[in-house]
């Protein structure tokens, strides 16, 4: 993601201890196979899948890098190794294997360091992404500030059952239409995808705004059914971690508590304000889309 490789390891602490040694060791030294060519493709992603998996570069601003002139090899990664810096999260240890994971972890490649300012872009901005298919296929990301989560997070659960009502059944632009709240890099908003063979991207967005001018109305047990999703102990491990690790890139220090309590605590008038915030014209906006931005003009921003 950006210019960031991910590593994730889940499990028992002495499995995972293990794999995260093996697994620094074969990025030191990877296999002599590693620096030939793939035979193989993978099978190529559906329009708005592909979208998806662009979506965390789209959000840092990193744009696909070209493939290298000269032929890859160790000397290029040991070099690469020497400039990098890395941060990381453990969740479920014990002060034991905390230990044993943190002697593992020198011989991580790089310095460590804390993550880095969040991206950030005035307005509006489409991004064209180069993906197969002949499919109309358009993502519209919201970022909110942290401060905005609990009410994104019940606005985003509000808003699920309108757009597929609305995008999907009645106007039946495609199969593949949905909204929900989505932290990606660290940087938490609304996301709504579709993909459609008639509708064009301009029209997808459109029929997205004309839905969010619509408002939602808030009933009074959504707020409770969202909040008890984020009960740490109805949680899965996974769940609590994904979002601990969220919190973390966006240097935003948080609780799953005080998010239940934040999100029991919005009102109608929260709602409504966020959604004029997003409609707004110095709003920020990213879309993703598989074709160009239509003109410098599109809803007033900036391509």
């Amino acid at each position: 993601a950006g210019e960031y490789w991910q590593l994730r390891c889940a499990g028992l602490p002495a499995a995972v201890l293990r794999t995260v040694e093996q697994a620094l060791a074969l990025m030191l030294k990877p296999p002599a196979g590693s620096w030939l060519p793939s035979s193989t493709q993978p099978p190529a992603l559906i329009p708005i899948r592909a979208l998806l998996k662009q979506l965390p570069d789209a959000v840092l601003g990193a744009a696909p890098a070209p493939a290298p002139a000269c032929t890859l090899a160790q000397t290029h990664l040991d070099s690469l190794w020497q400039q990098t810096r890395w941060h990381g999260l453990a969740a479920g240890f014990d002060d034991a294997a905390l230990n044993a994971l943190g002697t593992v972890l020198q011989h991580c490649p790089g310095q460590g360091s804390a993550p880095g300012p969040l991206p950030a872009w005035a307005k509006h901005r489409w991004q064209h992404a180069e993906v197969p298919g002949s499919e109309h296929a358009l993502l519209l990301f919201c970022p909110l500030p942290a401060a905005m989560e609990a009410a994104g997070r019940l606005l985003a659960q509000l808003l699920q059952g309108p757009v597929y009502q609305r995008l999907r059944v009645e106007l039946q632009l495609g199969y593949a239409v949905f909204s929900t709240f989505r932290q990606v890099e660290g940087v938490g908003g609304l996301l709504f995808g579709v993909q459609s063979p008639h509708a064009s991207q301009v029209q997808i967005l459109d029929h997205l705004l004309t839905l969010l001018r619509q408002g939602v109305t808030l009933a009074p047990a959504a707020g409770q059914a969202l909040a008890a999703q984020f009960d740490e102990p109805a949680m899965g491990n996974a769940e609590v971690a994904e979002w601990a690790w969220q919190t973390f890139l966006a240097t935003q220090p948080g609780r799953l508590d005080a998010l239940r309590r934040s999100i029991l605590k919005t009102r109608q008038t929260d709602l409504d304000q966020l959604l004029n915030h997003l409609l707004d014209t110095d709003s920020t906006w990213l879309c993703l889309a598989n074709a160009a931005a239509p003109d410098a003009s599109w809803l007033g921003s900036n391509p």
